[in-house]
């Protein structure tokens, strides 16, 4: 599995790039459906990278597609596919739309907001300055995470940036630096410095934003993920057609006044697999695997995201 998403219900959906498929899961881990087949037809999945279920639609992006192929969340009918104007790695339902993470260097935006159920498509967002050389930074750290807050309220984290846009009014942002403490960080002029790196040490160079959310108080929970090598290089396929990465997942709190931060919180976890994670209220769902002896069972594990013991630090003197 490479995806994980969640259901209204409390179950979730795990997306296999090899089978070119969706699968939904009951909240006690029970299979119920299968969305997609592989192919490049209507109703077929080449690289579903990122699901949303909304209303009573399944929607998946498709990365090789550049496109949402809608199914029926019920019985798993493929309905509609619609083509977008950038390949987006990230989708946020959002009542009656979706936003839809990813650079857009034609149009120099960063997401898309798409409308239910006309499915218009608003280009919003600008892509940084770093990425427009379409270099390293384009071609390993390039998702974008738009999320929503509230009303006018809006969200935005770059994979290979140490901040985040927040928008509090519907019109005025703020960049919010997001600390250090455990994790890596980002790489100071990534383009140049990386330019010409290896594939295993472009893997485990920086730290990579993997989430973002609100928080039932109004604060703002972020995931970053380290990935490490868990043999040494060169990164090649084991036998079942994995690579051997896995990664250290730690998750940050900004508090609801954007005055302070909780920082670099680390995640548990059996670690074979690099993480995907999703997030309701909360809670955070973390996707892995256990392997015993030849035997590998995929795993969600759960974990609250709480504020009780920490220790605050200022985001600015």
């Amino acid at each position: 599995p490479t995806g994980l998403a969640l259901d209204p219900d409390g179950g979730f959906y795990l997306l296999e790039i090899g089978a070119g498929a969706v699968y939904r899961f009951s909240a006690n881990g029970h299979f119920i459906r299968r969305y997609g087949s592989p192919g490049d037809g209507p109703g077929e999945l080449r690289l579903p990278v990122a699901a949303a279920a909304i209303d009573s639609l399944v929607v998946v992006s498709d990365f090789a597609h550049q496109a949402l192929e809608l199914f029926r969340r019920a019985d798993g009918t493929a309905l509609k596919r619609i083509p977008l104007p950038m390949r987006a790695e990230v989708l946020t339902a959002a009542s009656s739309e979706l936003l839809a993470g990813g650079l857009s260097i034609g149009s120099g935006t960063s997401y898309a907001r798409v409308a239910i159920p006309a499915w218009t498509i608003t280009l919003e967002g600008q892509v940084p300055a770093s990425y427009l050389p379409a270099g390293v930074l384009m071609s390993a750290y390039r998702r974008v995470f738009p999320a929503v807050l509230g009303p006018g309220k809006l969200a935005v984290g770059y994979e290979a940036f140490d901040s985040l846009d927040v928008q509090a009014d519907g019109s005025h942002w703020t960049r919010l630096p997001l600390l250090l403490r455990l994790r890596r960080g980002v790489v100071k002029d990534a383009n140049k410095t990386l330019v010409g790196s290896p594939f295993d040490k472009l893997l485990i160079a920086q730290s990579s934003l993997i989430a973002v959310g609100g928080r039932r108080d109004g604060g703002i929970a972020v995931v970053h993920s380290d990935q490490r090598l868990t043999r040494p290089p060169p990164v090649v396929p084991d036998a079942n057609g994995r690579l051997p990465v896995t990664a250290d997942l730690y998750v940050s709190v900004i508090a609801p006044d954007r005055r302070r931060a909780c920082v670099d919180a680390p995640v548990s976890g059996s670690g074979e697999l690099p993480p995907q994670v999703a997030r309701r209220g909360d809670t955070l769902f973390v996707l892995d695997q256990i392997t015993t002896g030849a035997t590998t069972r995929t795993v969600v594990n759960k974990f609250t995201i709480a504020t009780d013991h920490c220790r605050w630090r200022p985001l600015a003197p």
